[in-house]
């Protein structure tokens, strides 16, 4: 769960979002 109420929250969310996104992907394609 993100904190928006903390300031770095908003800057450190798109990576946050990016990173899993990855791990997304790479869960898809361990199941080829």
């Amino acid at each position: 769960d993100l904190d928006l109420t903390k300031p770095g929250v908003q800057k450190r969310a798109p990576r946050e979002e990016f990173e899993t996104t990855t791990e997304e992907v790479l869960r898809k394609a361990d199941f080829r």
